[in-house]
């Protein structure tokens, strides 16, 4: 499963905004229906559309590293 880019998650409220139906912007974005509902709710609650930074244990190998191997 991939993480919606923030041009999807702006392109999903637009099209909200403009009172098309949930299964609409589904077929038209090709994104699954609860997916859409869940974008939606966010952007209502006011959690924005910016993609949140995972926390997670940091890779031991980063582009630097992999370099001098």
């Amino acid at each position: 499963m991939l993480a919606l880019t923030e041009i999807q998650r702006s392109e999903i409220i637009c099209l909200y905004k403009n009172n098309e139906p949930i299964s609409k912007i589904a077929k038209i974005l090709d994104i699954h229906r609860t997916t859409i509902s869940r974008t939606i709710k966010k952007h209502i609650d006011g959690e924005g559309l910016a993609t949140k930074q995972r926390s997670g244990h940091p890779k031991l190998i980063n582009n630097e590293n992999r370099k001098k191997f």
